[in-house]
């Protein structure tokens, strides 16, 4: 059976979304609680705030699915529904066939790794 994930909307106010970072290899076993994509969504220009209205989200995989295509490269801006990965639930199924549903995923708040301190060491 052929699956599809596709970008969610997160915030009624969101329009799109940029990769932040994909995970998985196109033909390998992805098993249930797999992380396949981040995205960072900036709000910027819909909600005025003091401070820019930007979240991190994790997209996590909840089927048992092979990984057939990435449809989206990172830091690339992806609309609302656009198509992200193509997964099968066989690893020899015909990655253009049309999907048969949606594939189950979960979608949480992640906080980005970054260097608070500016220092190394």
């Amino acid at each position: 059976m052929i699956l599809s994930v596709a970008l969610p909307q997160m915030n009624p106010d969101m329009q799109s979304a940029i990769v932040e970072a994909l995970y998985g290899v196109e033909g390998r076993l992805l098993p249930p609680g797999s992380k396949l994509i981040d995205l960072k969504v900036d709000l910027s220009l819909a909600v005025a705030h003091d401070c820019p209205p930007v979240t991190y989200h994790r997209i996590a995989l909840r089927d048992r699915a092979w990984l057939r295509r990435v449809l989206v490269r990172r830091g690339e801006e992806i609309p609302v529904g656009a198509p992200l990965l193509i997964l099968s639930s066989e690893p020899d199924e015909d990655p253009d066939a049309p999907a048969e549903r949606a594939a189950r995923t979960s979608v949480a708040g992640i906080m980005p790794q970054t260097d608070w301190w500016g220092m190394e060491g």
